[in-house]
């Protein structure tokens, strides 16, 4: 079971008795340590696209392109899955979060993209990455470091594109979300 720190304290004091009665078991030594290291332990999940080549039309509004990702895991399904149908990363308990996109996009010479972490549909304005693109046969790469704190739980972790202007035609792959619950130490 994962607890956060105070309660984690709290189960020393709680399970490990002074042992004067031999109430101190392996059993019971082996179920806290393993608690200790559920506790501590970051679920990650991911999305990819190992192709290239995926042509995404844009509007000036972000979207999560539809088939873009085709390959999903996920270390933990309990608290951070990952699901290639939804083209979503679904936060399953309520935390902090450590979002990084990494894509490879191409488009005409000039056009302008912009692409972001988003939540529940949602774009953060802090996570996004303003691209002008260099043309056909010459990618752009673009990697998006964010954390996001207090996602509640079932909220979507996604990948955003919109255009600057216009209605362009972008190629994205390949492309990766990772998402990673960050243990609660408080």
């Amino acid at each position: 079971m994962r607890y956060k720190l105070d309660e984690l304290l709290n189960q020393i004091t709680t399970r490990l008795p002074t042992n004067t009665t031999g109430a101190v078991t392996a059993q019971v030594l082996r179920d806290l340590l393993t608690d200790f290291v559920w506790s501590f332990r970051g679920a990650t999940a991911y999305l990819s696209r190992a192709a290239a080549g995926m042509a995404v039309p844009l509007t000036t509004v972000f979207q999560v392109p539809a088939a873009l990702f085709d390959t999903a895991y996920s270390v933990d399904n309990s608290e951070n899955e990952a699901a290639v149908g939804t083209q979503n990363i679904v936060a399953k308990v309520t935390g902090s979060y450590e979002v990084t996109i990494s894509a490879t996009i191409e488009g005409a010479v000039n056009e302008e993209v912009i692409v972001a972490v988003m939540q529940t549909g949602v774009a953060n304005t802090l996570f996004q990455q303003r691209v002008q693109l260099l043309g056909a046969g010459k990618p752009n790469t673009i990697d998006i470091q964010a954390l996001l704190t207090g996602v509640p739980a079932l909220a979507s972790i996604q990948f955003g594109i919109r255009a600057e202007t216009g209605t362009p035609s972008v190629t994205i792959g390949p492309v990766a979300l990772i998402s990673r619950l960050i243990p609660t130490r408080t």
